[in-house]
């Protein structure tokens, strides 16, 4: 790691690489894998830009949405449409999961640790299903902002639901598949 004007820059991981403002009164940059507890992490491009589903290439989302497509398609195939799963419990979970993210949305950055352990739970309940790769997973949020129906249920919750949810699992799906 290269150590600079109390700097410290990462290295490059996956597509982008992230950082952890330590504190307001430290300005002192750290590696997001850091043991203490960071309050704000970060994930840039190569080129520097902060990292978003918004600014993916239209390339990258449009691979996610195939990835989505084939994956369950498959998954559908393999398991006689998805019959091992408690659908009406899952929509139960889903119900729980998506009012108490609402409460986030307004006050909230999708990478905030709070609203990631909402993706954590999220991610649980996806699988229930079948275990997206990263490219699935994001696929999935980007079929929430597509599908006029999933998009009116998820803003159901909140208006600005669908966005922050799809921004929320970009950043679980980068992190942690």
């Amino acid at each position: 790691m290269a150590v600079q004007s109390n700097k410290v820059y990462p290295p490059l991981v996956r597509r982008g690489f992230y950082f952890c403002v330590s504190g307001a009164a430290d300005k002192r940059y750290s590696l997001g894998v850091t043991t203490h507890k960071c309050s704000t992490q970060r994930s840039f491009s190569e080129n520097g830009n902060f990292m978003t589903l918004k600014n993916s290439t239209s390339e990258y989302l449009e691979q996610c949405r195939k990835a989505l497509v084939e994956q369950q398609t498959k998954s559908l195939a393999e398991t006689e449409n998805w019959s091992h799963v408690d659908k009406q419990q899952v929509h139960i979970d889903w119900d729980v999961l998506y009012k108490g993210l609402a409460t986030l949305v307004d006050g909230s950055l999708p990478s905030s640790p709070e609203v990631q352990s909402f993706m954590s739970r999220h991610y649980s309940i996806a699988v229930r299903f079948y275990s997206p790769s990263r490219e699935a997973y994001i696929g999935l949020g980007l079929f929430y902002q597509d599908n006029p129906d999933m998009k009116a249920y998820h803003n159901d919750f909140h208006p600005k639901m669908v966005d922050f949810l799809g921004e929320a699992i970009y950043v679980y799906a980068q992190r942690n598949l």
